[in-house]
């Protein structure tokens, strides 16, 4: 408490003393009186001393002890929202629900209802004639969420969707009528086969998929008085560091010497 209320240096400086919240003279002056009120004020080791009026100081009629996470949803920064007459944060609201707590604080700005704030947005497709969450078909599939996803957003068919369980490795590639697993194709053209199953994923096709990986040229020259140099050249030649010369060129300097 000390720390949250007069040390400008600790964590939590800015939402206590900073907001001008301190600890009453009793406790302050008087250690054994926090601590005998600890005692028949429910204390224990795994709980933590919150105020019950965020706005108010520490002293025996604003304090508790509670767990931390009772203490999370006593912190300004919450959100209350009212549904049916019932008040909670929206973090206990998504709890509860099992929806994300932005997309409840959405819904409920948007003047919804309470089925819609609590409808379940899982993107849900139909499978054989089972509707199924698209996390539901990555836990089955062994597929990631993300590649499905992604695939989806791309319009795939249902059957080439679920293509490559991580359950069957072996993947075959037609590339302009010649087939290979994905290793032996990696094998042919010098990439790695992440790097072809990642370019099918995103919707490369045939001879696409063996494009060599694009070469990065860190090297960067710079022109100066029909002088060209690298960047570490020229710090070497002008005796400067990397950042004074990017100052100095950004700066227009003349005098770069």
């Amino acid at each position: 408490m000390k720390e949250r209320c007069y040390n400008p240096k600790a964590n939590g400086y800015k939402y206590h003393g900073g907001k001008g919240i301190i600890i009453c003279n009793e406790w302050l002056d008087n250690p054994a009186s926090f601590y005998e009120w600890s005692l028949k004020n429910g204390y224990e080791k795994t709980l933590s001393i919150d105020r019950i009026n965020i706005y108010g100081n520490y002293e025996p009629n604003n304090c508790r002890w509670i767990t931390m996470l009772e203490q999370q949803f006593n912190k300004s920064n919450n959100i209350f929202i009212e549904i049916e007459g019932e008040i909670k944060t929206a973090s206990q609201w998504s709890k509860e629900a099992k929806v994300c707590r932005e997309t409840i604080i959405k819904r409920y700005n948007n003047g919804e209802n309470k089925e819609d704030i609590f409808k379940d947005s899982s993107l849900k497709i139909e499978v054989e004639g089972e509707i199924k969450t698209l996390k539901q078909i990555s836990k089955e599939s062994g597929l990631s969420y993300d590649i499905l996803r992604r695939r989806y957003n791309l319009g795939w068919e249902l059957d080439s969707l679920f293509s490559e369980s991580k359950k069957n490795k072996t993947k075959y590639i037609e590339i302009n009528g010649e087939i290979h697993t994905a290793t032996e194709w990696a094998k042919i053209s010098g990439l790695t086969r992440n790097i072809i199953l990642n370019r099918i994923s995103y919707g490369w096709k045939n001879e696409d998929l063996l494009k060599p990986k694009a070469k990065r040229n860190n090297k960067k020259y710079i022109n100066i008085d029909n002088e060209i140099h690298t960047i570490n050249e020229w710090c070497n030649i002008l005796g400067v560091s990397r950042m004074t010369l990017y100052r100095k060129l950004k700066n227009k300097e003349d005098e770069l010497i």
